[in-house]
């Protein structure tokens, strides 16, 4: 039995080993956290609804990604696009109109 308790004094001295002592944080650990500290408190405040896509919306979005193509072009070339552009809005009226009436 004199070896058996060996064991088990050997296997509580190595517990011993492995118990975590209580912690204290190092000075790099408790600036991270006063550094983080803003943005945990900003994820805790409420968030605004997100507006609803309306067709008008759809039409503005859809003519704001036309710009960067459009701001490519030569002034000249972009200025004749215009005037296209108003010309299709134009007849596109007019057939409205006609369907109305």
């Amino acid at each position: 039995m004199a070896g058996r308790q060996t064991e088990q004094e050997e296997t509580r001295v190595a517990n011993k080993g492995r118990k975590r002592k209580g912690h204290e944080m190092s000075a790099f650990e408790r600036e991270m956290l006063s550094a983080i500290e803003p943005l945990t408190q900003m994820a805790s405040l409420p968030r605004p609804p997100l507006p609803q896509t309306s067709p008008e919306d759809e039409d503005e979005i859809f003519f704001k990604s036309l710009l960067p193509s459009i701001r490519r072009l030569p002034l000249t070339r972009r200025g004749r696009l215009r005037f296209e552009i108003h010309q299709l809005v134009y007849q596109a009226e007019l057939e409205a109109a006609d369907v109305i009436l």
